[in-house]
């Protein structure tokens, strides 16, 4: 039997068809497997790769050559009137003979500075003359990129709400690319701490939408592997970086081979859709009806929309929300506990950056052979995304993070001890058992941020608690500069730094096993919530919609039932799933 299907209504019924997709039920139907949302999900992962490269590189074009100062008349160093009292700069920089005459500079009265160059990737601070400079401008390269990432992400996450995932992570790719080219032949200091801070900007960005855009391209049940496969991707750039730092290369040479990679990532957009959740919020059906005939295309396997619609309940829920007089941003900012909650996070990420760029940064001293010790601290996280998949299977996100808080503080305060009696090895290992804890928490707390946070706020969230992150990665190559004579003093901070966050974890809501929260009115409050909690506004829906939910209570409806069939070519209903047409 044929039948007549005016073209019209058929589209206005795929558009509301597509309207009504749930993004979480449409990956849930694909399946933990498919073969298309795991191929997109690797290709995000796959960014890590070039990021970890472009921080990993600094330590090694950055690294202080050795510095001596000559007497010119007998050509031997003046080592015993070094003033040992300045910090900020090597103490072969000034000098102060005996008994109480004054201080004046390396290269004055009769005496010369000489800067020995790093060997075998030589150090940019010799090619700009920077050896006697304060450590802080010497080590901005690394600092302004973390900057530029604070001021720039917020913006870049902003944008990738409202324009896309897939363009935003285009430009960030391409901008880093073009500034990273430049940075590597600047001719000036300040020229390459420029493009510094716009590469840290923009490739901080592409890593953040990467990240998100992760979890929004396969199942709930496949997120438990993101541990694995972003720490692959990350110790893949790592100890790529490792591997280069063994070749006698010029600083410039070492940079370009350390970017020029990231070429090959231009080509992962063929491949890479946007993502399925931003097009069903913001209404793009065409593409998102696309996004579904490709994946059941490439996944040999068809699926049932009827199964992927919102639930009725959900639908009214957020048409009440929509209609309410106050936007969600203001009804938050009626809660004190979210603002306790940002603030925690983004305390956690403060410290979990803060401790792995502390222990990663100064991982050349951990050991007499620098190569050794730079290896070691990156192999180490190969195990850490390892055990994290059993673990978050069996403990609850909160659980995990408390304990690694406590255990990555109680390893790294008897490092410097062990270092200083002469036990290297037990040293090494108090060190990198104290950056395998600190990599669960790597995995497990960004999982619990998204799970914690509602829908239609956690890109701008994610954002927001990425600037104290940024602020860790920002101090922690001066940590070292803090000892003020006490060697163990920076890895006591440490230690203390995470027993607070171990402490002010306790606050959060456990979120395994619970659904994520749509609206700022289903958030979880926590164990302490009660404390804050207070009568909250009645949310109630505008009278056009009041009207419309008493009519289909006391009415019966008379509209035909949506149906997922598939109309042939012919005019005939084929009741099978099958792909969209």
């Amino acid at each position: 039997m044929r039948f007549y299907v005016n073209p019209e209504h058929e589209s206005a019924r795929r558009h509301k068809e597509m309207r009504e997709i749930d993004a979480d039920k449409l990956m849930n139907e694909f399946g933990p497997s498919g073969r298309f949302q795991l191929l997109c999900y690797y290709l995000c992962m796959l960014f890590n790769f070039y990021i970890a490269t472009s921080i990993f590189q600094m330590p090694f074009i950055q690294a202080q050559p050795e510095t001596v100062c000559i007497n010119k008349d007998t050509l031997l160093p003046v080592t015993d009137w070094y003033d040992q009292s300045v910090k900020s700069v090597p103490s072969a920089c000034y000098i102060r003979p005996p008994p109480g005459d004054k201080q004046y500079e390396c290269n004055e009265n009769d005496t010369a500075l000489v800067v020995v160059d790093t060997a075998p990737v030589n150090s940019l601070i010799y090619d700009y003359d920077l050896a006697c400079s304060h450590y802080i401008w010497r080590e901005a390269g690394l600092s302004l990129s973390t900057i530029g990432a604070i001021f720039v992400v917020p913006f870049i996450s902003h944008l990738s709400d409202r324009y896309g995932r897939k363009p935003l992570m285009i430009i960030t790719l391409a901008v880093s690319f073009v500034f990273n080219a430049l940075a590597a032949v600047a001719p000036w200091y300040w020229l390459f701490l420029l493009c510094r801070f716009i590469v840290g900007g923009f490739l901080d960005g592409l890593g953040t939408i990467a990240q998100i855009m992760s979890c929004e391209m396969v199942a709930q049940e496949t997120r438990s592997w993101v541990g694995l496969v972003y720490t692959m991707a990350w110790v893949a750039g790592y100890l790529y970086v490792g591997l280069l730092s063994v070749i006698t290369l010029s600083w410039r040479m070492f940079y370009i081979l350390t970017f020029v990679p990231s070429l090959i990532a231009f080509s992962y957009f063929f491949w890479l859709p946007e993502s399925p959740h931003w097009l069903a919020a913001h209404g793009k059906t065409k593409r998102l009806r696309e996004y579904i005939n490709d994946a059941i295309t490439f996944n040999n396997r068809a699926i049932d929309l009827k199964l992927c619609t919102l639930e009725s309940d959900r639908r009214e829920t957020r048409r009440s929300y929509e209609s309410h007089k106050d936007g969600q941003y203001r009804r938050a900012l009626c809660k004190p506990m979210f603002f306790v909650f940002i603030l925690i996070n983004g305390y956690l990420m403060f410290i979990t950056q803060l401790y792995y760029f502390a222990l990663t940064l100064t991982s050349v001293s951990m050991s007499s052979d620098p190569f050794l010790g730079f290896m070691l601290s990156g192999f180490i996280e190969i195990p850490g995304g390892l055990i994290v998949i059993p673990l978050m299977k069996y403990f609850g996100r909160k659980s995990l993070t408390i304990g690694s808080l406590v255990l990555q503080g109680a390893f790294i305060v008897g490092y410097p001890f062990a270092q200083a009696a002469g036990y290297e090895w037990l040293a090494i290992s108090l060190n990198l058992s104290g950056k395998l804890a600190n990599g669960v928490i790597q995995v497990v707390h960004p999982v619990l941020v998204t799970e914690m946070m509602p829908t239609k706020m956690r890109t701008m969230i994610y954002a927001v608690v990425n600037v104290p992150q940024s602020l860790g990665t920002l101090v922690a190559p001066y940590m070292k500069h803090l000892s003020f004579g006490y060697d163990w003093l920076p890895s006591v901070v440490l230690t203390v730094l995470s027993i607070i966050g171990a402490l002010l974890t306790l606050i959060l809501p456990e979120t395994k096993g619970k659904p994520m929260p749509e609206d700022i009115e289903e958030m979880d409050h926590g164990p302490f919530g009660f404390f804050f909690r207070h009568k909250s506004a009645k949310v109630e829906p505008s009278r056009r919609s009041s009207k419309r939910s008493s009519k289909s209570v006391n009415e019966p409806s008379t509209a035909p039932q949506k149906t997922s069939s598939s109309v042939k070519s012919d005019g005939t209903i084929n009741e099978k799933p099958k792909k969209i047409k």
